[in-house]
């Protein structure tokens, strides 16, 4: 059977803030799908604990799969910036649920510190809360609002590595605004 990881945001309603909602953690699904068959829920588990934290690194915007690997992305929206920096942290598949496993990209290497996380796009040039990261051929690919979700332009990025270096490709018009 093919393994589905799913990667779901735990959020909180809020009185404050421009959406009303407040990011708490990731929790990841995972299913089993046979050729043929639907998905089927296999388990489920807390990748991060609850943290009312509004600075904090939001994981689960993106998974992809290289390696053996499991690249994990999220983003963190710095305090005065409506775009978001990208992040990226990486584990094995059988290691999944095991936080102290996980490595985080320092913007050199990876290291076990997650405090040590660094962003691979800044705040100013970045990506909004979710984005897709997806590989084709030999590069990564990554798709998302440019400057977070108020952003003008989907911006695509392209990478060797699940880490990169990225570099911007081009960055388009948003379909609906012409």
């Amino acid at each position: 059977a093919d393994i589905v990881l799913v990667g779901c945001s735990r959020i909180e309603p809020v009185k404050e803030g421009l959406f009303d909602f407040s990011y708490r953690g990731m929790t990841m699904a995972v299913y089993a799908v046979e050729r043929g068959g639907a998905p089927q829920p296999v388990t489920r588990f807390d990748v991060t604990p609850d943290n009312a934290d509004a600075e904090q690194i939001n994981w689960g915007s993106a998974l992809v799969g290289d390696e053996g690997w499991v690249y994990v992305y999220g983003s963190q929206q710095p305090k005065g910036s409506t775009g978001k920096g990208a992040y990226v942290a990486r584990t094995r598949l059988a290691q999944l649920s095991d936080g102290p496993e996980w490595q985080f990209w320092n913007g050199r290497t990876f290291v076990t510190d997650a405090g040590a996380a660094r962003p691979f796009l800044l705040a100013h040039e970045g990506v909004s809360q979710t984005f897709s990261v997806v590989r084709r051929g030999e590069r990564f690919m990554l798709v998302s609002k440019q400057g977070g979700e108020f952003g003008q332009n989907i911006g695509v990025w392209s990478a060797p590595t699940p880490s990169g270096p990225w570099r911007g490709e081009r960055a388009v018009a948003e379909p609906y605004s012409q």
